[in-house]
């Protein structure tokens, strides 16, 4: 399997300390990732989820770059964090990446998840409309169908 570096990945790997740029492609043998002969990490460790992604249909670097942008709304400290994690917590799609128990965290699925579904899941979280944040904005054409409908008081 391949894998893609979807940020700069700079520090000590198995094999010695690494500086490898994103867009360098690793390959995955028995569980570990490699660069070239040389072992970076396992394929489930918290570091192979922060900076690589599966590259199987080449969108490893948007695969990854969706995962990061995810993770990083979710940890945003603000008004609508309830909101956001409430969206997570209750939306199907979202249930099934869910490791388990009484707080959420992200189970290997997920950072596998095929590009459709982290689109969703990135809407989900950042769409400004879904977190009430502002009114769309009416079109005229709308607004000129609501009086000729007859609906205007």
């Amino acid at each position: 399997m391949e894998y893609v570096i979807y940020k700069d990945f700079s520090g000590t790997a198995i094999c010695r300390c690494v500086n490898l740029p994103k867009g360098t492609i690793c390959t995955e043998k028995d569980g570990m990732l490699y660069h070239g002969d040389h072992q970076i990490c396992l394929k489930n460790s918290q570091r192979a989820f922060d900076y690589f992604a599966r590259n199987h249909d080449g969108k490893g670097v948007k695969r990854g770059e969706l995962i990061s942008t995810i993770k990083e709304t979710l940890a945003l400290v603000d008004e609508h964090r309830y909101e956001r994690w409430y969206r997570v917590w209750n939306d199907p799609a979202c249930k099934q990446f869910n490791r388990g128990g009484d707080y959420w965290t992200w189970n290997y699925a997920f950072y596998n998840a095929e590009i459709y579904i982290l689109e969703y899941i990135k809407r989900l979280v950042t769409d400004e409309n879904w977190l009430g944040l502002k009114e769309p904005e009416p079109t005229e054409e709308a607004s000129e169908d609501l009086t000729e409908g007859g609906l205007t008081t």
